[in-house]
């Protein structure tokens, strides 16, 4: 008897790793929807060849920083979080000549490739806003959670563009 009671104390105390790492894996949520797991002003920019924006010089580097988060005045329930990205680009832009860069014309395009993105990934826009030749957010839904996307471009210099990308996300539970 001691032996067999023994025996499955060992065994569970071997499958307890199991039940918390693969019970948490196969009970996990989606911690985010696809426009925020895959959204890159960058790559959207470079993929559809707009003209007169190179993000190959003058990186300034990518910073990220995720967290989950209980919004402010909310009592933080179990499943419910928000997360924030924010990554900021350097970028030489094209000043002179037919491909001059215009930065009204490139958030005006920016943010309706975003757009595009987020419908074609089943999700809604809620609320946009442009402030010409500055900035641009939208608001949107997919997938259970609610975002919002801001977009910043400063001219700095004669030929370089400061580009800040942030986005905030809850989960909609």
């Amino acid at each position: 008897m001691f032996c067999e009671a023994v025996k499955r104390r060992v065994v569970f105390v071997a499958l307890l790793p199991f039940l918390i790492d693969g019970g948490a894996i196969a009970f996990a949520q989606v911690k985010s929807s696809t426009f925020y797991s895959t959204y890159d002003a960058r790559e959207l920019v470079k993929n559809r060849k707009y003209k007169g924006i190179d993000f190959a010089y003058g990186e300034m580097g990518d910073e990220m920083s995720l967290s989950e988060l209980p919004k402010k005045g909310v009592t933080f329930e179990v499943g419910r979080y928000e997360k924030t990205k924010s990554i900021s680009y350097g970028c030489r832009i094209q000043t002179k000549g037919d491909d001059a860069f215009n930065v009204a014309d490139f958030l005006d395009w920016l943010a309706q490739e975003t757009i595009k993105q987020i419908e074609s990934g089943k999700g809604a826009v809620v609320r946009q806003r442009h402030k010409v030749g500055k900035r641009f957010y939208i608001e949107y839904a997919q997938n259970g959670f609610t975002g919002r996307l801001e977009v910043d471009a400063n001219v700095t210099g004669n030929d370089q563009l400061s580009l800040d990308v942030e986005i905030i996300e809850s989960s909609g539970k």
